[in-house]
């Protein structure tokens, strides 16, 4: 019945849901906006977990009205000029990093054919114009009413698209036939789709008779993989049966897990065994020691192309502990080798964030 109780309640509870990037709820409005790469159907049933009703708005009049509304009744918004960028994958994703990094900030999106960068958020200009001038760049606010206007949706109606066909263009749904069980047929699935090139997360699920995969592959030789050892496969090209069978696969819980770590090397290859089960699989040598080597799965937030993905795949591993880092652009977030013995899960989230990203532990 109040912003303060109830609007914060709501907002948790949608913060919750895996790949909410971005929550704004208005008491007043009785609306709430989402942005990130989560799924409609899990933010209604955050929100009713809460007590309160939710239903997804899909008119595209009432959909505009109602965002305008929210980020005017609960942000400020901030247009800046910005000069010094020489392209959007490096230039544009340090301005939008900057940018992200000050305080009170809640949206920041940059455009280097404009110029411009639109931020969101209770952050004053000067502070955002101090961290651009940090990074190598000149910037100044537009507060020309109308001009203000036209540039941030200019600057919105460049970022939506993109990020739209980026997201289709690398998430691939198959059916999977002929799977008999999750640990075994389930990894040699996931293992095949994992070996295609471009390939940067296989899920495979039994109970759902799927696989979701992520990155730049070729969604034919998927299936030529998955038909090599010896399971139907097809691509799912259908919007809502996309949407059912992703939610079924996601809905499954985590997929297996397989650690392969190599011995030591004065052991004898042939005293190495293995010992696992249907979560995590790892080597052990005879001698009854356990690897100290972990692997952890962050989630990301703020990364906006492939030069993002280089910055956390170069500069992670520099953190003491931190062995092999992998990132999901499309999925927000990495798996990460590391020693358990020098770094724990939620210390390498905290590493996160000193390189300009926001990260959480998922799974340890």
């Amino acid at each position: 019945m109040c912003q303060k109780n109830c609007g914060t309640t709501v907002t948790n509870a949608l913060k919750s849901c895996y790949g909410a990037e971005t929550v704004v709820v208005s008491y007043p409005l009785g609306a709430a906006l989402v942005r990130g790469i989560c799924e409609p159907s899990d933010l209604i049933e955050a929100v009713e977990a809460v007590g309160f009703d939710a239903d997804l708005v899909i008119d595209a009049g009432q959909i505009r009205d109602l965002t305008e509304a929210l980020l005017q009744d609960t942000d400020q918004t901030i247009v800046l000029k910005v000069d010094g960028m020489m392209c959007q994958a490096n230039c544009g994703k340090t301005v939008a990093n900057a940018l992200r990094a000050c305080s009170g900030v809640t949206m920041a999106s940059v455009s280097y054919p404009l110029g411009a960068a639109l931020v969101r958020g209770s952050s004053e200009a000067r502070n955002l114009i101090e961290a651009l001038e940090t990074v190598g760049f000149d910037a100044t606010q537009v507060t020309q009413p109308y001009d203000r206007k036209v540039l941030a949706r200019q600057v919105e109606a460049q970022a939506a698209p993109a990020c739209a066909e980026a997201q289709q263009a690398n998430v691939h749904v198959l059916t999977i036939e002929g799977m008999m069980c999750q640990k075994n047929c389930g990894a040699t699935v996931a293992n095949a789709l994992r070996g295609c090139d471009g390939v940067e997360e296989a899920t495979v699920s039994f109970s759902a008779g799927g696989a979701l995969v992520r990155g730049s592959c070729l969604p034919e030789a998927l299936v030529e993989a998955v038909e090599a050892v010896g399971f139907d496969a097809a691509l799912v090209a259908d919007q809502a049966k996309r949407t059912a069978l992703v939610s079924a696969i996601e809905a499954s819980g985590p997929a297996r897990r397989v650690e392969k770590i190599q011995p030591d090397s004065g052991a004898d290859s042939s005293q190495v065994s293995t010992v696992g089960s249907d979560d995590v699989e790892l080597t052990i040598l005879s001698g009854g020691r356990t690897s100290d080597r972990r692997r952890a799965e962050i989630a990301i937030s703020g990364m906006t192309c492939t030069a993002c993905v280089a910055n956390v795949e170069q500069n992670l591993p520099k953190v003491r502990g931190i062995l092999k880092v992998a990132v999901a652009l499309i999925a927000e977030k990495a798996s990460v080798e590391y020693d358990m013995t020098q770094i724990s899960g939620h210390e390498i989230a905290e590493a996160v964030d000193t390189i300009g990203y926001k990260g959480s532990l998922i799974e340890d």
